[in-house]
């Protein structure tokens, strides 16, 4: 594989296929695509400073319009970092550019023509206005380009990838070098100008070319200010090109006028003098005459001196070149009118996409270096690891869109019920923990030292010296409930109807205190194509949701697959590491029993799952986070020594429906002051 710029920022663990704009099957590559775009949307973001949506195209090619830069679905290994260029131009242009002007000189270009009684179509006034805009669009991209260079540096490597793509190819080199593309024509004219910061532009290849040259000044093109002053440069680009092809006209008329004349008085006809230099001849060698040569060769986007001169100008291109450089030449125009041709994705692949991003979802290696443990507890060899995947933000989308077992489309009456009982149950249990809303405050008088208190200073004079008095505010500190729940096939049933009952009540409670958060999480299995991976849904978070999306929502959850157990809580280690130390921080975990998974890359069973699970416990409590670990179990007598391995020998089984209980375990936890 290419080693390419994206690399650093680009997460290409997963080996899920990229899209090749064909129709997608559920789950295949939304997760990549939604990666993708929220990854080129940072990056413009931070290129342009502005918020810039970044979207898929769904219908017709479309260009930027100065508020969404569109990018192609078909994103591959060979094409990344000229996507991601293309994706920082567009959005330079939408941060940058004045789209009015445009309308504005067509309005005045327009009343010019009607002044003059031209006719704006018959009389040439639209194609003047098409030309001057062609121009336009050059001088802008170079203006808007230079920003992005002398802004972030860092940013070079894309643009020089997407200007290989565009500007850069073979047939365009070799056609600068050859005998094509000479004559005074317009179509030449732009042909040359939009490549001078090809290696191989030769400024004397057609007459006024160093002037445009000289006006256009690429290497300060820093003194364009702004989109009126690229227009003004335009204007005077169009005047030159004007110019010379009236004269090159001028003279094609007075040449075809004499050799008419010759052709009617052949008797009156000289010789003409043969050292006089005819079209095209005395203009010496190669096409470095002359030239200016400077210590840039203009290959970069703020542009230098271009190289002229060649000792290839006489030959020409073949038939079959010259239909590869139209077609070349046709992609340089769609560049710069900001039609490039992007792959489509359909309508119902882009609101998935959307789902994705909108939950954040993305993938996290987990469980590498993991021990391979055999059923008779003896050790051979390391795991390779998995990718798991993190919905961070579960959404209405996201559930409709259907691409996650782990959700139903709709609700299920039965869990619902589960809701309503578990957020009757909370609030019960709030009105214990509302205690914490309080501060307690004592006030200690009589004291030899601390502030005066003004009710005794008038014992002063009668020998008192406690006339001191202290203050005591006793308040809670703030407390962050991390609560994961075992979503395995093996939880459905009274299991999962209680935990969810639980779940909700904490949450519940939590909202009737000021300084209590929770953080809902489910832990199960999914397919990415044909790949089986662990899959952790942060279901909510209080301190970006309201409760009211645990009513909403929380009956499409439903449970399914095996138990990746450990893989999970690597997955959003991190998250929960970032907690300040003025916290209380305490994970809660509802499960069934034993860990046990297996993928590409990884089988997570038996010692090797308990020992894992058990190593991302310890990380927690090293980090000073407090666990509280649940058994949801329907039946007594249930082994609990493997599970007090992995948890602590504090974890306990818990009958959830049971408000006492849970309330008193609670209380015990949360209600210590700090």
């Amino acid at each position: 594989m290419n080693t390419l710029h994206t690399d650093f920022w680009m997460d290409r663990s997963t080996n899920v296929d990229v899209l090749t704009g064909e129709k997608l099957a559920p789950s295949k590559d939304y997760i990549k695509l939604a990666a993708t775009k929220r990854a080129i949307a940072n990056f413009v973001s931070i290129v342009t400073g502005k918020s810039i949506p970044v979207k898929y195209n769904s219908g017709n090619d479309s260009y930027t319009d100065g508020e969404v830069v569109t990018i192609s679905s078909k994103v591959d290994d060979n094409n990344f970092d000229h996507v991601v260029g293309l994706a920082l131009h567009e959005g330079s242009h939408c941060a940058l550019t004045d789209f009015n002007i445009l309308t504005d000189m067509q309005d005045a270009l327009r009343n010019e023509w009607n002044d003059a009684g031209k006719d704006w179509y018959e009389d040439g006034g639209f194609e003047a206005y098409r030309n001057l805009k062609e121009i336009l669009n050059y001088v802008e991209d170079r203006r808007i380009d230079y920003f992005v260079y002398s802004s972030a540096p860092g940013y070079k490597a894309y643009y020089k990838a997407m200007y290989k793509k565009y500007f850069e190819a073979n047939i365009i080199t070799k056609a600068l070098k050859s005998g094509d593309k000479r004559e005074v024509t317009r179509e030449n004219y732009m042909f040359r100008i939009i490549n001078f910061t090809n290696t191989a532009t030769d400024l004397d290849a057609i007459p006024g070319l160093r002037d445009i040259w000289n006006v256009l000044d690429l290497r300060n093109i820093k003194r364009l200010k702004s989109t009126q002053d690229a227009l003004n440069v335009a204007a005077e680009i169009e005047t030159i090109i004007a110019t010379n092809i009236a004269i090159a006209e001028a003279e094609a008329k007075a040449k075809a006028e004499a050799e008419a004349e010759a052709q009617d008085n052949p008797q009156g006809d000289e010789m003409q003098d043969q050292d006089t230099p005819q079209d095209g001849e005395g203009q010496g060698e190669g096409f470095g005459q002359g030239s200016d040569q400077g210590e840039d060769d203009g290959s970069t986007a703020q542009g230098g001196e271009a190289t002229s001169g060649t000792d290839d100008k006489n030959y020409d291109l073949n038939p079959r070149q010259r239909r590869q450089l139209d077609n070349a030449i046709q992609k340089q125009k769609d560049f710069m009118e900001g039609d490039i041709k992007k792959s489509k994705l359909s309508k119902a692949d882009n609101k998935k996409v959307d789902a994705m991003t909108e939950a954040d979802v993305n993938m996290k290696k987990v469980g590498e270096g993991t021990e391979k443990i055999d059923w008779n507890g003896n050790a051979y060899g390391t795991q390779k690891g998995i990718d798991c995947i993190v919905i961070n933000n579960m959404t209405k989308a996201l559930i409709e869109s259907g691409l996650y077992a782990t959700m139903f489309s709709t609700s299920n009456k039965r869990w619902s019920k589960c809701i309503e009982k578990g957020t009757r149950m909370g609030t019960m249990l709030g009105r214990k923990l509302q205690v914490r809303n309080e501060d307690t405050t004592l006030k200690t008088t009589r004291l030899r030292n601390g502030k005066i208190d003004r009710r005794l200073i008038s014992s002063l004079g009668h020998g008192a010296e406690a006339v001191f008095s202290r203050l005591d505010v006793d308040t809670f500190n703030p407390v962050l409930l991390y609560l994961s729940i075992d979503a395995s096939g093996s939880m459905s049933g009274y299991e999962w109807e209680q935990a969810q009952t639980a779940a909700v009540a904490i949450a519940k409670a939590a909202s009737m205190v000021s300084n209590m958060d929770v953080v809902i999480t489910y832990r199960s299995v999914d397919y990415v194509g044909e790949k089986y991976l662990p899959c952790m849904l942060i279901a909510y978070d209080s301190r970006k949701d309201k409760f009211s999306k645990i009513t909403r929502l929380f009956a499409h959850i439903k449970c399914s697959g095996s138990t990746p157990e450990g893989l999970c809580f690597e997955a959003t280690m991190a998250e929960m590491l970032k907690v300040s130390n003025n916290t209380d921080t305490y994970f809660i975990n509802f499960s069934d029993g034993m860990p046990g998974f297996s993928g590409a890359g990884i089988d997570y069973y038996g010692e090797c799952a308990i020992n894992h699970t058990k190593t991302q416990v310890e990380r927690m409590r090293a980090a000073g986070i407090k666990i509280l670990s649940y058994f949801i179990c329907s039946y007594d007598g249930a082994d609990m020594t493997s599970f007090r391995r992995m948890y602590g020998k504090d974890a306990e089984k818990i009958a959830t429906d049971k408000i006492m209980p849970l309330a008193k375990s609670l209380n015990s936890k949360f209600a210590i002051k700090g």
